[in-house]
């Protein structure tokens, strides 16, 4: 937290941290008390976008604006030396739109072609095979090239989540625990 340690200093930037307003400017966290909220706050910011204008519009018009967001996402990613991870900083908060709006449209897509039937064509795979996947993926060394992280993003984790809906069989039972614990665990992870 930005405080000269005033009673009123940790007040204030617990009520900014509860309401999701990050401290901007500097290079530390644009969230500090939790780091990762950046995520959720431009996740919410997408959803009232999607809510308000962006679910009227045609698919060809989110494929185009998921293009020109990760276009912009690439080049951001390639600027930098830290690669994808733009978008948390005091810095750099205003350029979390670029990673979360595609992110959050290529699902909306992805519920539309399952909606039109089009995975039908996809194999029927257990879910232990995307979560194996998913997993190796999830273990892969930090500071891969940023076109290896811009192919997972935009092609192996779509298919995979494809994979997922695709299966007919249920997910093994424990698979509901994992999911319960998986936002509090990211959430915490980066915790001093």
């Amino acid at each position: 937290f930005r405080s000269s340690g005033t009673v009123w200093d940790v007040l204030g930037n617990t009520a900014m941290a509860a309401f999701l307003v990050p401290q901007v400017g500097g290079t530390g966290f644009a969230y500090p008390a939790n780091p990762v909220a950046w995520t959720l706050a431009w996740e919410l910011v997408v959803n009232i976008l999607y809510a308000a204008v962006l679910w009227r519009a045609r698919t060809a018009s989110l494929l185009a604006l998921i293009a020109l967001c990760l276009a912009g996402a690439v080049m951001m990613s390639l600027s930098t030396r830290s690669g994808w991870s733009f978008g948390m900083a005091g810095l750099d908060i205003w350029l979390g739109w670029l990673r979360a709006l595609p992110e959050f449209l290529m699902g909306v897509l992805l519920h539309r072609a399952f909606r039109a039937g089009l995975f039908g064509s996809l194999p029927v795979v257990s879910p232990l095979l995307p979560l194996a996947a998913w997993l190796v993926m999830a273990v892969l060394p930090q500071g891969l090239p940023s076109l290896l992280d811009f192919a997972m993003v935009v092609l192996i984790f779509p298919l995979l989540v494809a994979l997922l809906v695709r299966g007919e069989a249920g997910a093994p039972a424990w698979f509901a625990p994992l999911g319960a614990i998986s936002y509090p665990l990211y959430a915490s992870h980066l915790a001093p």
